[in-house]
């Protein structure tokens, strides 16, 4: 028996490895869980038609009738800031409409005893908005170097923020149903000695955003000027540094 002690010696401190490492894996788990449930409140006779979807995860389509739900989770990995943001176009007859169904604004509004559900109950009075544009500004200048942006437009002063590589910036664009008055919106960008004034959305812009019903203006910021976008990829270039 003397001659095994040895191996038993290390298969005990084997055993307290693994126990530690299963322990330490615990103390790091996931922050708990976000759960986006959409609830359908149209009427018996007409389809609740909705498709969500972040920068990189499409749910797909998905038809609703009264009190049916859909639903999906959300998870985030522990310590981080970097919440996805979801958007959900809303289709119910001749009524559409889009909105941000979770992101960092929304994340504290969903907190109920420990438990993270958002809720969104869809009635048929409550889509008949025109979808809010989004407007986002993509940094994309080296490291090294801040990216400062100040965006307003007539009376909407959104304040100056600070962008370092891969950070985005973005705000909604909210218009009254049948109205023809859009915002114009004009950006102040500087990175180091370079700057440059742009109209980042107006009545103009606007149908170049539109996207399988979903309006996102991006503007991917780099050395070499602004590129615009309605998906996220495939950017043109529209302006230089002045």
């Amino acid at each position: 028996m003397a001659r095994f002690l040895p191996f038993a010696i290390v298969a005990f401190h084997l055993l307290v490895c693994l126990q530690t490492l299963c322990k330490q894996q615990a103390s790091a788990a996931l922050v708990p869980p976000r759960v986006v449930i959409i609830v359908c409140g149209v009427p018996n006779a007409q389809l609740l038609k909705i498709r969500c979807r972040s920068r990189d995860n499409d749910l797909g389509e998905h038809a609703l009738v009264y009190g049916q739900e859909y639903y999906w989770e959300v998870n985030i990995p522990s310590n981080s800031a970097d919440y996805p943001r979801y958007f959900c176009s809303f289709d119910s007859g001749s009524k559409r409409g889009i909105l941000v169904v979770y992101d960092a604004m929304v994340d504290p509004l969903c907190k109920n005893n420990d438990k993270h559900e958002c809720y969104w109950f869809q009635q048929a009075a409550s889509v008949g908005l025109v979808p809010p544009r989004v407007v986002i500004i993509v940094c994309a200048v080296p490291n090294a170097q801040l990216l400062r942006i100040r965006c307003l437009p007539k009376d909407n002063d959104l304040g100056e923020h600070a962008l370092v590589y891969g950070q985005e910036y973005y705000w909604e664009v909210n218009i009254p149903n049948n109205s023809t008055d859009y915002p114009r919106y004009f950006c102040c960008f500087t990175s180091g000695s370079k700057k440059q004034f742009l109209v980042v959305y107006d009545a103009k812009v606007d149908p170049l955003c539109k996207n399988n019903g979903i309006h996102e203006c991006y503007w991917f910021v780099s050395e070499e000027g602004f590129f615009f976008s309605n998906v996220g990829n495939d950017y043109r270039k529209i302006a230089g540094w002045a």
